[in-house]
């Protein structure tokens, strides 16, 4: 005698490599994107504790050459990140032997994966601070401030990117069937990626409109 209380769940196949290491590919470029922002600004530190006399028309344009090098990985990331949707929405379609992975972790992820650049923007920030004489704190304690960000961008940058390749290529199962939260959770990260190279490059023109007024 069969039970009609009984739910029968599906069986759980397994998820799709593929589907995973697209979008995770572009989050590692904007992880990647904050470590070279980070190695950017120490190269940029140590080349203006050599030069001591260095204006501010020297600081704001070296600084802004260096955030081009993060700027076009970020947009390298948002990119791929179109392309990930695309896969995404490629697999809700025709994908039925295999499973997508959670939302949440693409959203996990992702944010983790922005926290580099985040310092980087944050130590850029800094920098903007002294140039326009609106930092309340000792340049020489300020500088100390902004190579520990920049360190620490470097450092977790490949922290990240381990995490990343590992997660998009460990095998495990999920349940079968459309899910719409991965498609959400893509979307969500490709406007964070996108409004993050926006502002890489918004800083960009800033720090030309200070070079060009120094």
């Amino acid at each position: 005698m069969i039970d009609n209380n009984t739910t029968i769940q599906p069986e759980r196949v397994r998820v799709s490599i593929f589907e995973r290491i697209v979008p995770l590919a572009a989050f590692g470029l904007a992880a990647a994107a904050g470590g070279i922002g980070g190695w950017m600004i120490i190269t940029l530190m140590t080349s203006l504790a050599q030069n001591e006399n260095a204006g501010i028309g020297a600081v704001s344009g070296g600084l802004a050459e260096y955030t081009i090098y993060p700027l076009v990985f970020l947009y390298a990331a948002a990119a791929l990140g179109v392309v990930g949707i695309c896969v995404a929405v490629g697999r809700m379609v025709f994908g039925k032997q295999t499973s997508s992975p959670s939302g949440i972790s693409y959203l996990v992820l992702g944010l983790i994966s922005l926290f580099p650049a985040a310092v980087v923007w944050g130590a850029g920030t800094a920098i903007i601070r002294v140039l326009n004489n609106t930092s309340t704190t000792h340049p020489s304690l300020i500088g100390a401030t902004i190579l520990d960000w920049s360190y620490a961008a470097i450092i977790v940058t490949p922290i990240i990117l381990f995490l990343l390749l590992a997660w998009s290529l460990i095998p495990f199962k999920a349940r079968p069937g459309r899910r719409f939260g991965p498609l959400i959770a893509l979307v969500l990260m490709q406007i964070l990626l996108f409004a993050a190279a926006v502002m890489f490059q918004l800083r960009v023109a800033e720090l030309w409109r200070i070079n060009m007024a120094s």
